[in-house]
């Protein structure tokens, strides 16, 4: 990992250890039907990130997250982590985006 990038890998994993209880709570929730114990470790991983960008890291874009996840998804995951990755975090900005 290029030494420029490190500072905000590792917020990036201290934060989704501070709220995995939550993170993975909100996955639940979005991915009926599917226990989090049946996803792909690296769907799993990938939905925590983008979680944790989406709620507990202010400075990303919502959709910065989610395309960022989405990337992720296509290059590591299954044929179908993509669509699916975008669902559950799409939920996730809905939910938290203010209203009006």
């Amino acid at each position: 990992m290029s030494g420029r990038y490190r500072p905000y890998a590792l917020k990036l994993v201290d934060t989704v250890d501070e709220h995995l209880r939550e993170i993975d709570a909100l996955i639940q929730e979005y991915s009926a039907n599917w226990r989090l114990e049946r996803l792909s470790v690296v769907d799993r991983n990938v939905l925590r990130i983008g979680v944790a960008e989406l709620r507990w890291i202010k400075d990303v874009p919502p959709g910065a997250a989610i395309h960022e996840a989405m990337r992720l998804a296509t290059r590591y995951g299954g044929d179908e982590s993509t669509g699916f990755v975008n669902a559950i975090l799409d939920a996730v900005r809905k939910e938290d985006a203010p209203t009006g």
